[in-house]
C-alpha cells in the first residue's frame, strides 16, 4: 500500500509493507519541548554542573557532554528544562538544523533544540534516532527561506513516520544499526590514532636540527604546464591523461591530450604543485600524463629522494597556501615557494623516512576503505530495515535481552 503524506507542505511517498507497521505523527507518540538560554548577563547562571546542549552539539549519535554548563539558578530563572536520559534531540536551526542525537545523560537544552520525550513509551529512542537521521534532508527541505533552515516544534510534531507497532521490533532494528555505528566509531578512533602517530613521526623525522638545511630553490627547478592544442574525452593512440586535480585525487574521469603537442609530460611519482586556483599550494604525487596549465612539476637538481621531498613539502603545504597572492584567482608566491627550508638528511635516511611514512599512509588507506564499506552496508540496512522492506527476527536479535 502506497501512501502520500504532507510534511511541512511537501508531498512525500511512503510505503506500508505490513499491517504490523503504522503511520504516526511525531506529536502522537511524544511530548516534545524546546529549551531556553539563561541570561548571559548573570554570571551565576553559568559554569555550573548541569549539561546545557546547544544546536551545534546535536551532530553525534551519543551526546554525553556539553561545552557549557548552567547552574540550578540559571535553570530556575530561564525557560530551560531538564531533559531525561535517552531522549532524542533535534537541532531546529543553525548550521546543524535537522541533525539528530540521543541524550545519554540528563541535561538541559537551548531554544534551538527540540527534545522528543518518550513519556508514552510508544517508541524506542534508538530506533527513532535512526529513522529521523534518515529523514534529515527531507526535513530540512520542508523549511522556507534562502538562509539557514529553521525548523519548528510544530513542523517536527506534524512529521509523519512509519514504524513497527511492536516496540521490541524497533529495538531489534536499532540494535542492528547500532552495531554498524559502533564499528564505524571504532574505525574512526583507529584512524585518529594513526593520524596522530603520523604527525608525531613527521615532526620527529623531518625536523632534525642536526641535518643540513637548504632552500627549495637550491635543489629544484620547476616548469609550468602548457595549453594543449587538442583534447578529447576518449583515450586514443598517442594521447595521455590530462592531469586535473580530480584525476590526481583518484577520480579516474579526465580528458586526454596529444602527448606530441609540445606539452610537458609527467612520470609516476614526480612532484606536482597546484599553482593557481582555490586550492593553490597543494602538492600531489604525479601520475603518468600531461601537465595541466594550472600546475607545475619539480625537476630535481641534486641527489634527493623524491618521495621524501614530497612528504616534506606536504608538511609545509598549509603555510604555503596561507601565503598565496592574487585578488582574483589565488596563485602561489614564487619567492615564498623557493625560500622554503628543506631538511636534507643523508640519502639513505631520506629513503628510510619515506618508507616509514608510506607504510603509515597505506594503513590509513586500508582504514578508509574499511570505513567506506561499512558505511555502504549501513546505508543498505537503513533503506531496508527502516521501511519494513526487510523484517527482523526479534527473538534472534535481542536474545537474552528480552
Amino acid at each position: 500500500m502506497e501512501l502520500f503524506i504532507l510534511a511541512g507542505g511537501v508531498k512525500m511517498k511512503q510505503t506500508l509493507t505490513s499491517k504490523e507497521w503504522k503511520i504516526v505523527k511525531i506529536g502522537d507518540i511524544s511530548d516534545s519541548y524546546a529549551g531556553g538560554t539563561p541570561s548571559r548577563s548573570k554570571k551565576g547562571f553559568y559554569s555550573g554542573n548541569i549539561l546545557w546542549v546547544k544546536s551545534g552539539e546535536v551532530s553525534n549519535r551519543n551526546i554525553i557532554d556539553t561545552e557549557e554548563k548552567i547552574t540550578e539558578s540559571g535553570l530556575e530563572n530561564s525557560s530551560a528544562k531538564k531533559v531525561p536520559v535517552n531522549t532524542v534531540l533535534v537541532a531546529m536551526y543553525g548550521a546543524t538544523a535537522g541533525k539528530v542525537g540521543i541524550l545519554r545523560k540528563e541535561a538541559t537544552t537551548n531554544q534551538a533544540v527540540l527534545a522528543i520525550v518518550n513519556d508514552k513509551s510508544l517508541f524506542d529512542a534508538n530506533f527513532l534516532y535512526y529513522l529521523l537521521s534518515s529523514k534529515t534532508n527531507k526535513l530540512v527541505n520542508t523549511t522556507q527561506g534562502t538562509g539557514q533552515p529553521n525548523l519548528s516544534k510544530t513542523l517536527i510534531d506534524s512529521l509523519e513516520i512509519i514504524l513497527p507497532v511492536n516496540v521490541e521490533e524497533q529495538t531489534a532494528i536499532a540494535k542492528i544499526l547500532s552495531t554498524t555505528d559502533d564499528a564505524l566509531e571504532a574505525l574512526e578512533r583507529e584512524r585518529l590514532a594513526t593520524e596522530r602517530l603520523r604527525r608525531g613521526i613527521m615532526v620527529k623525522l623531518l625536523e632534525n636540527q642536526k641535518w643540513k638545511i637548504a632552500k627549495l630553490g637550491e635543489i629544484v627547478e620547476f616548469v609550468k604546464g602548457k595549453k594543449p592544442e587538442k583534447m578529447t574525452d576518449e583515450q586514443i593512440e598517442g594521447y595521455l591523461p590530462y592531469l586535473s586535480t580530480d584525476y590526481l585525487r583518484d577520480n579516474e574521469e579526465t580528458k586526454y591530450v596529444n602527448a606530441s603537442d609540445n606539452v610537458f609530460l609527467v612520470k609516476d611519482g614526480e612532484i606536482i604543485l597546484l599553482w593557481d586556483g582555490s586550492n593553490a599550494g597543494e602538492f600531489f604525487e604525479g601520475k603518468e600524463g600531461v601537465l595541466s596549465t594550472t600546475m607545475v612539476k619539480f625537476n630535481l637538481k641534486t641527489d634527493i629522494h623524491q618521495k621524501y621531498l614530497l612528504y616534506l613539502l606536504k608538511s609545509k603545504q598549509n603555510y604555503l597556501q596561507g601565503q598565496t597572492n592574487g585578488t582574483g584567482i589565488p596563485h602561489v608566491d614564487r619567492k615564498v615557494l623557493m625560500d622554503l627550508d628543506i631538511t636534507l638528511p643523508p640519502i639513505e635516511e631520506q629513503k628510510r623516512i619515506a618508507e616509514i611514512l608510506s607504510t603509515i599512509d597505506k594503513k590509513l588507506e586500508i582504514q578508509k576503505a574499511r570505513k567506506e564499506k561499512i558505511e555502504r552496508v549501513k546505508k543498505g540496512l537503513m533503506d531496508e530495515l527502516l521501511t519494513g522492506k526487510k523484517r527482523v527476527n526479534v527473538e534472534k536479535v535481542l536474545g537474552d535481552e528480552k
